[in-house]
């Protein structure tokens, strides 16, 4: 995106978010979520004096490994409130500021977590929001799911089914964030969750599992220009992603280049004779990267050309 396509979305979006959290502002109470941990907030910078005011809410991660310092924020957000209303305009900026790959390859990550609504004191909300990121992973241990980035969230939302969704929601009436593309997202169902629990299947957390390095793999990739293009890029890398898993790889780097490759050369690169014998013959321990080091632009160019189509589904 450029510049000035950046700030036409971002108004856009944010006019959005205006219109409906006004809407809901009679009934419900609105919320600005944050993980300031990754950048802490200026108070300085205007308008973000008005973050300075509070009231704020820790969310409140139900792990003992968990550094309290380390807790998302929910702060409350009146829209019909100017003060407010710039606030959570200028945070819709900073979302689309950034997201861009070039931004995200500094390693600062995403400060803005979303925006929401719930009828809920914002004390049951953060304590939800707590309890529904904290997941027990099949190996036996509990896991922190950083919901409170909307890179994470939105991986997430998607695997879930309806139940599931409802669940993760609980008291919130709906979610806002910025999907990787830069696209606004609403998150919502219109059903009464019955569980607080998620029951994730070992499917499940097989792809949750591979966030990390799918959202790697996108960043250093950066050619996702449109929505439409990001659950096809997705599923590509995912899947590549977790065949260098079966295959014994584990580094989240090394397994976000293995689904670059996907991304970058052919889905099916690694069904290509030039990668067949190389991760048949690779020793214990080699990393993707050691496996491909020595294929020339050529070698990678004849991938792309020779690699086998897609099975159809």
């Amino acid at each position: 995106m450029s510049d000035t396509s950046t700030q036409d979305a971002s108004i856009r979006s944010a006019h959005e978010l205006l219109q409906d959290l006004s809407t809901k502002s009679a009934d419900s109470q609105c919320f600005l979520l944050l993980d300031p941990t990754l950048r802490p907030v200026d108070t300085d910078e205007t308008p973000w004096e008005r973050y300075a005011e509070g009231p704020h809410h820790p969310v409140p991660i139900a792990h003992p490994n968990v550094n309290p310092a380390h807790y998302p924020v929910l702060t409350g957000l009146a829209p019909s409130c100017n003060a407010d209303a710039l606030l959570l305009t200028h945070s819709v900026r900073d979302a689309y500021l950034e997201l861009p790959p070039h931004v995200l390859q500094q390693g600062d990550g995403r400060r803005i977590g979303g925006w929401l609504a719930s009828n809920a004191s914002p004390d049951d909300v953060a304590l939800h929001l707590g309890k529904i990121m904290v997941q027990h992973h099949p190996s036996g241990r509990d896991m922190w799911l950083r919901l409170q980035d909307p890179a994470v969230l939105w991986h997430v939302w998607r695997w879930l089914h309806l139940a599931q969704r409802t669940a993760l929601l609980g008291p919130i009436e709906c979610f806002y964030l910025l999907n990787p593309a830069g696209e606004l997202q609403r998150l919502a169902t219109n059903e009464q969750a019955t569980s607080s629990d998620l029951d994730l299947s070992t499917e499940q957390w097989a792809a949750i599992d591979c966030i990390e390095p799918l959202n790697l793999a996108l960043r250093d990739w950066g050619e996702v220009r449109h929505p439409n293009q990001l659950r096809p890029a997705c599923n590509t890398a995912l899947a590549a992603i977790q065949r260098g898993k079966r295959l014994g790889f584990d580094d989240a780097a090394d397994l976000a280049s293995y689904g670059l490759c996907a991304l970058a050369v052919h889905p099916r690169f690694d069904f290509h004779s030039l990668l067949t014998t190389r991760l048949r013959m690779r020793k214990p321990g080699d990393y993707f990267g050691d496996v491909v080091a020595d294929l020339q632009p050529g070698d990678w160019r004849r991938i792309a050309r020779e690699a086998p189509a897609p099975e159809a589904s």
